[in-house]
């Protein structure tokens, strides 16, 4: 993998080079273009808010929209720029972003969400790369998660590889890594979060298209390794649907008290703002019968 990536550093020098565009040039179309993508995701975000922000002119609505010829901006290169070498360049500057090659002043987290939100499957490999490498932002790593978890297809090695990264617990390189998040969770913690709901959000939709055994392979595994409070309702809900004696279960039980940890700090709720681990633990506690446990957990 390492070898492949310096091929692929080899051929932006070797494209900017052929092309003639300086760095500084390059940069700076990137720059506009991560600016765009991130001006259109607020003005998607602010619909219905008293505070609109404008979309870019013209709208992006897809993700070539991105690179439009016409598109004005305050660069008077632009228009040299074909949106080919646009969207080449916006690529590479993902790829150089995945191996922690810094872009000051370019908002790389925000390009990954501009990808995730067009659905462009092409970030697939650079998220995945940001996951393997310690020298990309947590920031970075959350959104790569869920490029991931979205784009990866049905398989025991996607099982395996968020396996590896939830337990090996990697160390970020990160200037603002020892900030706490949320409750005591570090950015460390968040980015393995983002990465076990997108796997239960991905396994979700495995089982609903008949991918039975790899979803209960899936499932088994975060079962094992999970121990983030926060994980336990969208673990809950992906275990319903799964293992059909898990209602009633000790497995249940375990994870109803895992979540109940998460309660501490404000409660866990679902859609409809019931906090649902004190239910199920008060009922799973004052069972009659002993609870079983779920074969496969």
């Amino acid at each position: 993998m390492r070898y492949t990536t310096n091929i692929s550093l080899c051929l932006i020098a070797l494209s900017a080079s052929a092309l003639g565009w300086t760095e500084a040039e390059t940069n700076a179309v990137v720059r506009e273009m991560v600016g765009i993508a991130q001006r259109q995701l607020e003005s998607e975000a602010s619909i219905g808010s008293d505070n609109i922000v404008f979309p870019p002119v013209p709208e992006v609505e897809t993700f070539d929209d991105l690179f439009l010829t016409e598109r004005q901006t305050q660069l008077s290169f632009w228009s040299q720029w074909t949106p080919a070498e646009r969207r080449t360049a916006f690529e590479n500057f993902l790829a150089e972003t995945s191996v922690g090659v810094s872009h000051e002043g370019i908002p790389a987290d925000w390009a990954l969400l501009f990808c995730l939100d067009k659905e462009f499957a092409g970030a697939f490999i650079p998220a995945r790369d940001m996951l393997l490498s310690t020298n990309v932002s947590a920031d970075c790593r959350s959104v790569a998660a869920s490029i991931y978890t979205k784009f990866a297809a049905p398989s025991e090695e996607r099982t395996w590889f968020v396996e590896s990264i939830i337990t090996n617990k990697i160390t970020f390189v990160d200037d603002h890594a020892r900030l706490l998040w949320n409750c005591g969770r570090n950015k460390e913690r968040a980015v393995r979060h983002d990465l076990v709901v997108g796997l239960c959000e991905a396994l979700g939709r495995d089982y609903d298209a008949g991918f039975t055994n790899l979803t209960m392979h899936g499932s088994a595994m975060l079962y094992r390794n999970v121990d983030e409070p926060y994980n336990a309702y969208d673990l809950d809900r992906l275990f319903l649907k799964v293992f059909p004696s898990y209602e009633t279960s000790s497995n249940r039980l375990e994870v109803a008290l895992l979540g109940m940890r998460a309660g501490l700090h404000g409660g866990v709720v679902n859609d409809a703002g019931i906090n649902v681990f004190s239910a199920i633990t008060n009922q799973l506690l004052n069972a009659v019968q002993p609870l079983p446990v779920v074969d496969g957990l």
